[in-house]
Formats: C-alpha cells, sequence, structure tokens
C-alpha cells in the first residue's frame, strides 16, 4: 500500500521561508521521543505528531515519560516495518507497509484523520480519509492467494463486513488453488461461515 500526502501548498505560491512540515519532522536528530519495535529497532519521532494523531500515543508518551528527552516507549506488538510506515504516514510521507498490520497499528492507536491522495484509487484527488479506512480500502482491492488468510482473520477480528464477504467471495472463486492447510488454519467459525457462503 502507498499513501501520500497532498504537497499542493508548497506549490501555490507560498514564501521561500515555507519548508514543508514532513521535511522538518523528517529529520531524526531532533526527535524527542523513541518507539521501540518488537524487534528491538529504535525509531526517533516527535511527540507533538504522535499526540495530535492518537490519544493513547500521547497518554504512553506523556504520562509515562516524567519529562525526560527522548523518551523511550516499547511498542512490542509492532515491528519497525510497520512503526516506520505509521511514522511516515503521521508526517505526510509515502508510507508502504503490509496493509493489516498498518490497520492493526492504526487502530491499537486509535491513529485517525489525515488529508490524503491514495494511490491506486485516486492519484489526482485529495480527500479526506483515515489510516484504518486507507488500509481496508487497500486490503480489499488487493487480494491474493498469499494474503487472502491474513486478510480475513483481521476482518474478522475487527468485524469489518465489506472485507469478510470480498475474502470470502475470493476464496471461494479460487478454490481450487487453495491449500488445504492454509484453510486448516482458520478458527472454525470462520471455516464454516466460508463454506454456507452462497456465490
Amino acid at each position: 500500500m502507498t499513501v501520500t500526502v497532498n504537497q499542493d501548498l508548497a506549490k501555490q505560491g507560498a514564501s521561500n521561508l515555507y519548508i514543508p512540515i514532513s521535511q522538518i519532522f523528517s529529520n531524526d536528530g531532533l526527535a524527542d521521543a523513541i518507539l521501540v519495535s518488537s524487534d528491538y529497532a529504535q525509531i526517533p519521532v516527535h511527540r507533538c505528531i504522535l499526540a495530535a494523531n492518537s490519544s493513547i500515543l500521547k497518554a504512553m508518551l506523556y504520562e509515562i515519560s516524567g519529562g525526560s528527552i527522548p523518551l523511550a516507549v516499547k511498542i512490542s506488538k509492532f515491528n519497525a516495518t510497520t512503526i516506520l510506515a505509521a511514522k511516515k504516514w503521521l508526517y505526510g510521507l509515502t508510507a508502504e507497509a503490509k496493509e493489516d498490520k498498518l490497520f492493526e497499528f492504526a487502530y491499537e492507536f486509535q491513529i485517525n484523520n489525515l488529508k490524503v491522495s491514495f494511490l491506486g484509487f485516486s492519484p489526482d484527488k485529495e480527500f479526506s480519509i483515515d489510516l484504518q479506512i486507507a488500509c481496508i480500502l487497500s486490503m480489499e482491492s488487493n487480494i491474493t492467494i498469499q494474503n487472502v488468510f491474513s486478510y480475513i482473520q483481521t476482518a474478522y477480528d475487527h468485524n469489518l463486513d465489506g472485507l469478510k464477504q470480498k475474502c470470502k467471495k475470493f476464496l471461494f472463486d479460487n478454490r481450487e488453488n487453495i491449500d488445504v492447510a492454509q484453510i486448516k488454519s482458520l478458527p472454525m467459525d470462520i471455516v464454516v461461515e466460508i463454506l454456507v457462503s452462497k456465490y
């Protein structure tokens, strides 16, 4: 998935002093916090960006900090790739990661609205969309044999009806190419629901 923030403001006659905020906050030397991923990578971040986009991260950063800079916060559930993609999204940069993992991160920390241009859907239109919706839309349009089982599990974990239906239809349409061992890895309630689906 690729998500980009439209930087048209710079093109619309902003003064020579204008520096895109994404450029300012991309400077890790000015970071005042560190997110430590499940694979122990340290991702420098800026508290103000995270706090403005997630009340959960705000609480973690400000209530736990005790005033120390930079603050290191362990994010055990997510690897560095996912955290870096979420950071890029929040900073207005292109974010590339597995949609289901990025969705889980956005869901976990309730990360919401940004003005974005979502490549693959409307590259020339800017609209307001939150990170969770961007990930869902991307998952729905990019279902493959390799990711369908991860996506359907995400759909059931978060009650994403549209994604459930698309995954079930994909599985039905591609049933001759599906490995039985993968189907056995799904919870029984999902398997039963797939079997009784009518397409």
